[in-house]
């Protein structure tokens, strides 16, 4: 017998045709993508105006952590700190495990002078589950306790960023300098 396609009984029959609305979010999804790499690449050639006008875009499509978080170096690269730490907090709120946010504010707390607001915001990013580079807390930590004077505490983030990135030869060099500095 067939199914009355009218009969609201059968609405949510996998039999019948599925809406049309989550291909359009996975096009908006793909889109704001696209918008968040082509701010990327106006960034990495210094053209931060159009990385922002890119960022914002991608945002008014579909706000994700990544288009904020980006956002919010671009307009650090502007010396807009305080804006740039705002939409590390909207990348946080849209997905709590993204540690590219958590260790951006603390470089952006680092370049303020609040190195103890800092060291909070890049532990935070070492707990997150999600990160491109998840050696940079631990080198943003190696060099703030570093600059601090905390040298046992320096080498000891440096060695887990050279665990996390052994490629990475700067975090070897830093490992050098702090073990002549305490004679070991």
């Amino acid at each position: 017998m067939e199914k009355d396609f009218l009969d609201p009984s059968n609405a949510y029959s996998s039999d019948l045709p599925q809406p049309v609305r989550p291909v359009v979010s996975v096009f908006l999804s793909k889109r704001a993508l696209e918008l968040v790499n082509e701010g990327l690449g106006y960034q990495r050639t210094g053209q931060v105006q159009q990385a922002i006008t890119s960022y914002q875009r991608s945002i008014a499509i579909q706000p994700t952590a990544e288009g904020h978080c980006f956002l919010g170096w671009a307009e650090s690269s502007l010396g807009r700190l305080d804006t740039a730490i705002r939409e590390c907090k909207r990348a946080i709120a849209i997905d709590p495990e993204f540690g590219n946010a958590y260790n951006d504010i603390g470089s952006y707390f680092v370049r303020q002078g609040k190195w103890n607001e800092a060291v909070e915001w890049f532990e935070c990013a070492k707990k997150a589950s999600r990160y491109d580079s998840p050696h940079y807390p631990y080198l943003n930590l190696g060099r703030l306790y570093s600059a601090q004077g905390s040298l046992f505490l320096a080498l000891k983030e440096f060695k887990e960023a050279a665990r996390l990135a052994p490629e990475d030869s700067s975090i070897f060099d830093s490992i050098d300098k702090i073990q002549r500095e305490l004679s070991i």
